[in-house]
C-alpha cells in the first residue's frame, strides 16, 4: 500500500509507523529581483524540499524563517506554491510559528508558512492521494516561491531556516497511522543570510538588478548564488560592484577582456570560486581573495626559438606557496641572479618559486596555458631591497612582478631610472618606456618588468607598488603610443621580427643621460633586429634631448645577425611644430631621404655592415617659426656638412667653402637640394661656410669632426 505524508509542528504517533523513518531536507533555491512598477521590488526565492526515500505523499508542512528586519516589509510577503502542492496555504508575517514555542532573535523577523491540504483538518487522513497530494520525490522540487518587498537594498537578505521551529513537525500518514520524519532534518547550504539585495546571479535566473534594469556601470552590493556566472558587460569595459560575495559552490569566470571593479569587501571561498582568464582582469581592495589565475603562452613568430621567452610573475599573497613544479611543470624556466645580472637556469621541480621575484620562461610549443591557483594580492604591494651587481652595460637592472590580477600604471620609485623594460616575446626585443614615451607604461597581469637602478651596484630600494596604481588594460604587453609632443619613432622591421627607437625633445632635458627622461637600450635575443640611437657612448632606446633653434643630427644605429631587408618606418613628425624638418640620411649609400615626403625606407642590410649607417637631422627645434623657415641653417657631423634652405626657396644655391687663411675649398651651384649634403672628409679642421639663394644669404662657421 502507498504510504500518505502529512507534515506537522508536533511530536505524534512517533513510534506508530512499522517503516523506516524517511527524513527530509529543505534548501533555498533561485533567488531574483523582480521589480513591479507601482509595488516595488521583491526578492523572489524557492524553497525546495526532497525526501531520502520514494513513495511518501506531502499531507502538510510548517516553515519557519528569520529574516533581516532592516532589509524587508515583511508585511508585504506573497506565497505562491511550488510544483509538489495541491493544496492551499497559510501564512502568517511577523507571527510566531503556529506549532513551536515563542523565539525571539534580536533585528530580526520571522516568515512563517504553512501548507495544507484542500481542508484546515489536519487530522483528516487525506483521502485520493492521486488527486490531492504530489509525490514527495528523491530530487529536490519546489515546495513554495516567496516573494518578498525590499525596503532597504544596501543590507544582506539575512533569510534563513529557523531550524528548532522545523525540526520535529514533519509527518507521514497512512491507514496504519502517522509517524514522525527522522528528527532533524536536513538544510543544504547556501542560505540567503549574506545574500546582497542589489543585484543577484543564479543559475536559473541569470542576473537580476534592483529597479528591474542589469546596470553594470552601478556600484552595488552583488551575490553569485549558485552556477558559474560570466560578466554581461560589454568587452574592455569595467563592470562595478561595490560588495561582492560568491557563495559557497557558486563560481565566477571573468572571461578575455571581461573587466570587474570591486570597491569595497570581497568574498571567494575557494581557488575554483573565481577563474580570471587570460585577458580577463580584477581591481579589489580585500585580502584572503581566493582564485585561479590563467595566462596563454604562446610562440609568435616565425623565429620559434627565440621569440617564446616571456618574463612572467606570479601575482598571489604570500601565504600561497609554489614550487616550480607547480606552476611552470613542462617550462623551461629561468631566475635573474641579481649579483651576476645573468640568467640562472632552474631545473628542479621543487624549487620554491618567490612570488616578489619574476622570472623567464621558455616554452617549446605554440601555446601553453599557465593556471596559477593560490590567494590574489590586495592593497599597497610592498618589495624588499634588493643588492644588485652590474650588467655588461656598466648598469643595474631588477626584475619586478606585476603584483595583481589586472594591469598597473608603472610609478617611478625613488632610486630607480624611470625607464621600464618588458620583453615582448612576439619580436624577441625589449619595449621600452620612460616619462611617457611613447606612453605611460603599463604593465599587464602576470607580466614581470626590468626597471634600472639610478647609481649602479650595491643596494637597490624597496619599492612599493600602490594599488591605487591598477587599472584595467586590454593590450597584451604594452598600450599604443598615446600623443607626445616633439616625439619621433622610428620602427624597423625584419622578415621575422621589428624593434623601436623614439627621439624626443622636452624643455627639461639635456643632451646628456638623463634619469627621468631616457632609457637605455637592452639588446634582444637571437636574430631580432637591433635599433638605437648613440651619443657620448651611450646606446638609447629612448633619447631625450633639449630643445635648441639649431640644427640637430641623432647617429642612429642598427644591427641584425642576418642579412636581408628592412623596412624603416617614422612617424610622429606631425607631433612637432607645423613646418619642422627632419631628414634620413643613409651614409653608406650617401641617400638623404625628407622624412616629411617619405616616411618609410627600405634598405637590404649586411652583416659586416658597421652600426652607425644612419643618422637623423632636425632643423631646430625651437623658436618662431615664421623666422625659423627664412633662415638658412647649416651643422657638420662625421665629417659631412649639412645645409638647410628655407622652406619654399626653390632657387640655385651657390655654396662657397672657405679655411681659415680665406682660400676657397668649395665652390659650387645646387640646384634645388634640401638638405644639400657636402662631404668635407678632406677639408680642414676649421671652415667657412657661406651660402645664397636668390632671396636668403647666411655665412657660417663650422668644425668639422
Amino acid at each position: 500500500m502507498k504510504k500518505h505524508l502529512y507534515l506537522f509542528c508536533a511530536l505524534l504517533l512517533i513510534g506508530a509507523s512499522v517503516f523506516a523513518q524517511p527524513q527530509l531536507s529543505f534548501k533555498f533555491a533561485k533567488p531574483k529581483i523582480e521589480f513591479f512598477s507601482g509595488l516595488g521590488n521583491y526578492l523572489v526565492f524557492d524553497i525546495e524540499v526532497k525526501s531520502d526515500q520514494a513513495g511518501y505523499y506531502l499531507y502538510s508542512s510548517a516553515l519557519s524563517m528569520e529574516y533581516n528586519s532592516s532589509a524587508f516589509d515583511v508585511t508585504n510577503v506573497l506565497v505562491f506554491k511550488g510544483t509538489l502542492l495541491n493544496g492551499t496555504f497559510q501564512y502568517g508575517p511577523q507571527v510566531l510559528p503556529k506549532y513551536a514555542d515563542p523565539f525571539t532573535t534580536l533585528n530580526s523577523g520571522k516568515i512563517n508558512v504553512s501548507t495544507l491540504p484542500g481542508t484546515n483538518n489536519y487530522n483528516a487522513n487525506p483521502a485520493s492521494p492521486a488527486s490531492r497530494f504530489n509525490e514527495v520525490p528523491t530530487e529536490w522540487v519546489s515546495l513554495v516561491t516567496l516573494w518578498v518587498l525590499i525596503d532597504n537594498p544596501t543590507e544582506v537578505a539575512g533569510v534563513y531556516f529557523f531550524e528548532p521551529s522545523m525540526n520535529g513537525q514533519i509527518f507521514h500518514t497512512s491507514v496504519e497511522g502517522a509517524t514522525a520524519f527522522l528528527n532533524p532534518n536536513l538544510y543544504e547550504t547556501p542560505t540567503l543570510e549574506s545574500c546582497n539585495l542589489e543585484r543577484i546571479y543564479s543559475e536559473v535566473n541569470g542576473w537580476t538588478q534592483y529597479g528591474g534594469t542589469l546596470d553594470w556601470s552601478a556600484s552595488v552590493n552583488t551575490t553569485i548564488f549558485d552556477g558559474n556566472a560570466t560578466i554581461t558587460q560589454a568587452d574592455n569595459t569595467a563592470a562595478l560592484a561595490n560588495n561582492l560575495n560568491i557563495m559557497t559552490g557558486a563560481s565566477l569566470n571573468l572571461g578575455a577582456n571581461k573587466w570587474l571593479t570591486v570597491a569595497s569587501t570581497m568574498n571567494s571561498q575557494a581557488t575554483d570560486a573565481l577563474i580570471i582568464n587570460d585577458g580577463g582582469s580584477l581591481i579589489h581592495n580585500s585580502s584572503l581573495v581566493n582564485a585561479t589565475l590563467k595566462r596563454n603562452i604562446t610562440g609568435g613568430s616565425l623565429n620559434p626559438t627565440t621569440h617564446r621567452y616571456h618574463l612572467v610573475s606570479v601575482p598571489m599573497d604570500a601565504a600561497s606557496v609554489f614550487n616550480a613544479g607547480n606552476v611552470f611543470m613542462g617550462i623551461h624556466l629561468w631566475e635573474l641572479n641579481a649579483i651576476s645580472q645573468d640568467w640562472l637556469k632552474i631545473t628542479d621541480s621543487n624549487f620554491p618559486i618567490n612570488n616578489k621575484e619574476g622570472y623567464l620562461i621558455w616554452h617549446d610549443q605554440l601555446s601553453h596555458t599557465l593556471e596559477i591557483a593560490g590567494i590574489l594580492n590586495g592593497g599597497d604591494y610592498n618589495l624588499p631591497a634588493k643588492t644588485l651587481g652590474l650588467h655588461t652595460d656598466g648598469q643595474s637592472y631588477r626584475l619586478l612582478p606585476n603584483p595583481y590580477p589586472s594591469a598597473i600604471e608603472w610609478s617611478t620609485p625613488t632610486g630607480y631610472d624611470a625607464a621600464v623594460y618588458f620583453y615582448n616575446g612576439a619580436t624577441g626585443n625589449y619595449q621600452t618606456f620612460a616619462d611617457g614615451v611613447p606612453s605611460p607604461a603599463i604593465v599587464p597581469s602576470g607580466q614581470s618588468f626590468f626597471v634600472k637602478k639610478s647609481v649602479p651596484g650595491g643596494s637597490a630600494s624597496a619599492i612599493t607598488i600602490s594599488n591605487s596604481s591598477r587599472l584595467h588594460n586590454n593590450q597584451a604587453l604594452y598600450k599604443s603610443t598615446n600623443a607626445v609632443s616633439n616625439l619621433l619613432q622610428i620602427k624597423v622591421s625584419s622578415e621575422i621580427s621589428e624593434d623601436n627607437a623614439y627621439i624626443r625633445f622636452h624643455e627639461e632635458a639635456t643632451n646628456l643621460f638623463d634619469p627621468d627622461k631616457d632609457a637605455r637600450k637592452l639588446t634582444g635575443f637571437g636574430d631580432a633586429p637591433q635599433l638605437y640611437t648613440s651619443l657620448e657612448g651611450i646606446n638609447y632606446a629612448i633619447n631625450t634631448l633639449e630643445m635648441t633653434s639649431e640644427p640637430i643630427a641623432v647617429p642612429l644605429h642598427f644591427t641584425m645577425s642576418m642579412d636581408g631587408m628592412v623596412n624603416m618606418e617614422i612617424a610622429g613628425l606631425e607631433s612637432f611644430t607645423q613646418g619642422r624638418s627632419v631628414f634620413l640620411e643613409d651614409v653608406l649609400l650617401n641617400e638623404v631621404v625628407d622624412i616629411n615626403e617619405q616616411a618609410v625606407y627600405s634598405f637590404q642590410h649586411q652583416q659586416n655592415i658597421p652600426a652607425d649607417r644612419f643618422i637623423l637631422h632636425f632643423n631646430g627645434m625651437v623658436g618662431i617659426e615664421a623666422i625659423a623657415s627664412e633662415t638658412i641653417k647649416m651643422h657638420a657631423i662625421n665629417k659631412r656638412i649639412y645645409i638647410h634652405l628655407p622652406s619654399g626657396d626653390l632657387s640655385n644655391a651657390t655654396v662657397e667653402i672657405f679655411d681659415q687663411m680665406g682660400r676657397t675649398v668649395y665652390h659650387q651651384i645646387h640646384a634645388s637640394d634640401n638638405p644639400i649634403v657636402i662631404n668635407a672628409n678632406s677639408y680642414p679642421h676649421f671652415l667657412i661656410v657661406k651660402v645664397k639663394t636668390a632671396s636668403h644669404a647666411k655665412t657660417s662657421k663650422l668644425i668639422i669632426q
